[in-house]
């Protein structure tokens, strides 16, 4: 039988909303984001948590899907320039 990994979930910065909570996201509070599967660009965003670090230096999301839980952490300014980066492309 073979066994099928649940996808890895991205931030879906294609939603402009989505895109200007996570920029205005306070520190050691959660927010709700939208990701999307990483290998499905066209797929449907579904709802995960979000959360700046105290120290706002990284962002920490949450994603729960019936498959399990997924957590990463990004670079606070890392994301900060791939929001703006997806953003100029689509200028």
């Amino acid at each position: 039988m073979q066994e099928f990994e649940s996808p890895t979930y991205i931030l879906d910065f294609r939603n402009s909303l989505n895109r200007s909570t996570i920029e205005s996201a306070k520190p050691n509070k959660e927010i709700r984001v939208l990701v999307r599967p990483e290998d499905d660009p066209s797929a449907e965003s579904i709802a995960a948590t979000g959360k700046r670090s105290e120290d706002g230096t990284e962002f920490h999301v949450v994603v729960v899907t019936t498959a399990g839980h997924q957590s990463h952490t990004w670079n606070w300014n890392w994301l900060q320039d791939a929001i703006g980066a997806y953003r100029d492309s689509w200028a």
